[in-house]
């Protein structure tokens, strides 16, 4: 097996979370105002936005999402590992992130603990105000969820790596897909983030992935 990073990574401002609502609505219901994206640098998180973590993405169904096929390293096959498309939203208590990628042959538990040979996909989130801190502190972590947790049962039993990443409760499921697989996840807003102000971020997501080698 080749080991090949597929690395497809943007830094957004997320320049939100701008609404104030009484009360969580059902993404289907939600009818913004949320604007355009600006591709590679600026989104805006849906709020107040209900999602239930589930492994079901029909909870997601009318909110904005996006894709990426850039990256310094890239697969000359769309369908292994060729983008990743990621939407975030949320309500009160809560930031909800899910990534897909279409994936042929995804490559899980096979290398003990060493996740990082395996595939996986992650996002970093900066929510201490400095936007442009180089280094980690509070505020600031990175959260990798890989693909051995495919068909995980219980919420709260991921199997998370990352910088800080154990001082964050991440809740969700991991799950294969027509094309591929994807998460949905949860993180709690309590001493991250006020979510009825204004407030800019800095999230990046990235995806780690193996080629199967070819040839002799």
């Amino acid at each position: 097996m080749k080991k090949i990073l597929w690395i497809r990574m943007i830094t957004i401002i997320i320049a939100g979370i701008l609404l104030m609502a009484p009360a969580a609505i059902h993404a289907q219901d939600f009818d913004g105002p949320v604007p355009p994206e600006i591709p590679g640098e600026l989104i805006y998180i849906p709020f107040p936005v209900e999602i239930k973590i589930d492994g079901d993405l029909s909870d997601w169904e009318g909110l904005p999402s996006s894709t990426v096929e850039d990256g310094p390293m890239l697969s000359a096959d769309p369908e292994e590992n060729g983008s990743f498309t990621f939407s975030v939203a949320a309500d009160l208590e809560n930031f909800y992130i899910t990534m897909q990628m279409p994936d042929k042959n995804i490559i899980a538990g096979k290398h003990g603990e060493n996740y990082y040979d395996e595939d996986s996909m992650e996002f970093y989130l900066n929510a201490s105000g400095d936007l442009s801190a180089r280094s980690y502190d509070l505020k600031i972590f990175q959260i990798n969820i890989p693909a051995v947790d495919i068909g995980n049962t219980d919420p709260d039993a991921l199997t998370i790596t990352g910088v800080f990443s154990s001082d964050i409760p991440v809740q969700g499921f991991v799950f294969k897909t027509e094309s591929g697989w994807a998460f949905e996840a949860a993180i709690p807003l309590m001493g991250i983030l006020q979510p009825n102000t204004a407030r800019k971020l800095v999230f990046r997501p990235k995806l780690t992935a193996l080629q199967p080698k070819t040839g002799t």
